[in-house]
């Protein structure tokens, strides 16, 4: 099984998100599975109404309440993704040991945080457009 992390910053709009997709989109093949946190997750906040809206608008339903990064999630990981370069370099800088399985996504995602549904829709597109390049990098495509 490969595991992926997408990490954001409180783990309620952009990670979520990116795990929704990759699950989405690998949902036929067992062997890839993602996860998601936040530098910041509080371990009790939902992903917010304009995210699962977005999701909803794709045909994906999805529930998630905020988590915080820890040493667990990082260690059973495989690919550790930052939402931006910012979030990979701050993983990195807390946890070095993990360094060589952390990445930025392929373009700094955008945070929609406070926005309009279309924000977030706009955030899901880039998203998703990364998250197919991913898939096709982990399966050597």
């Amino acid at each position: 099984m490969t595991k992926v992390l997408f990490v954001c910053t409180g783990n309620t709009c952009r990670s979520p998100m990116a795990e929704a997709l990759f699950n989405y989109y690998t949902q036929d093949l067992p062997n890839l599975s993602a996860s998601s946190c936040g530098l910041y997750g509080d371990g009790v906040s939902s992903v917010s109404d304009n995210a699962k809206a977005a999701l909803s608008e794709k045909g994906i339903e999805f529930s998630h309440t905020s988590t915080p990064i820890s040493e667990e999630l990082l260690q059973e990981s495989d690919y550790i993704i930052g939402m931006t370069a910012n979030h990979a370099r701050s993983i990195i800088s807390s946890f070095p040991q993990y360094s060589d399985k952390v990445y930025a996504m392929p373009m700094d995602i955008t945070d929609p945080y406070g926005g309009d549904l279309q924000t977030y829709r706009n955030s899901c597109e880039q998203i998703e457009h990364c998250i197919k390049q991913l898939i096709k990098t982990i399966l050597g495509e």
